[in-house]
């Protein structure tokens, strides 16, 4: 009997050391070209944050990863760029940033970005509708102007037929979105002011088909329910009919 209670206790002893020594392995750090896995809960103190901006194309986004992930951008200007895969609603806390490419991004032209799905995200059974992702170009923080390169999950070229706008704001607001194209022609409106739960991410798809490529300009508009202060946010961004 107390040889069945020892072998026991050394069995859960093992167990823990494993489960311990697996979340060692998986906590955000640097890995190759990029830094990446689970970190404690980022605290956001803004009002409205663009948490993703991806391309939709002719292929449905792939239920589970293949043994590499590949992100596809536009780079359309010389500008340092800031690459950020996170969940969309944070269970694991999974964080990828820091990216530092094998030789310098290619200006005004598409870039690919990959990174093996095996060493964090299948430990974490993340799959890619999980993630967000967002290419921020000249600032790495989180402003009411954002300049960014909307992301592909792909490896190949595809037709894109729409943008997916993520946000979040920090309370319960109504919110809408325009799309204008450089020259201040109104090209889109999401429709009537909608109700958005706070802390809670949501999305505004831009169906872009018919669009001709060209810098366009993302407007979110609105108020917040608690004291009727204003919502406003701006995203800048190159679209093209293939990405």
């Amino acid at each position: 009997m107390a040889r069945r209670v020892i072998v026991s206790v050394g069995l859960v002893v093992f167990m823990a050391l494993v489960a311990s020594a697996q979340v060692d392995l998986l906590k955000y750090g640097q890995r190759a070209h990029r830094w990446e896995g689970v970190r404690n809960r980022p605290v956001s103190g803004f009002d409205v944050e663009l948490l993703g901006v991806q391309a939709q194309g002719d292929e449905n986004l792939p239920d589970r990863f293949d043994d590499q992930v590949s992100a596809r951008f536009y780079l359309d200007a010389r500008s340092p760029l800031y690459f950020v895969a996170r969940e969309r609603f944070p269970k694991t806390y999974y964080w990828l940033d820091r990216v530092e490419p094998a030789r310098t991004w290619d200006q005004r032209n598409v870039n690919i970005f990959s990174w093996p799905a095996g060493d964090v995200l299948r430990p974490l059974g993340l799959d890619p509708s999980d993630l967000v992702f967002l290419a921020r170009l000249d600032w790495e923080r989180p402003r009411r102007q954002e300049h960014v390169a909307p992301v592909l999950l792909s490896e190949r070229r595809q037709e894109i037929s729409s943008y997916r706008f993520t946000f979040k704001t920090n309370s319960r607001a109504k919110v809408r979105a325009r799309v204008f194209a450089a020259n201040g022609t109104h090209h889109w409106q999401s429709g009537a002011l909608t109700e958005v739960e706070g802390d809670t991410p949501f999305d505004l798809v831009w169906p872009c088909s018919d669009q001709p490529d060209g810098t366009y300009r993302l407007v979110l508009e609105g108020y917040f329910l608690r004291d009727n202060s204003k919502v406003s946010q701006e995203v800048t961004f190159t679209h093209l009919h293939l990405l």
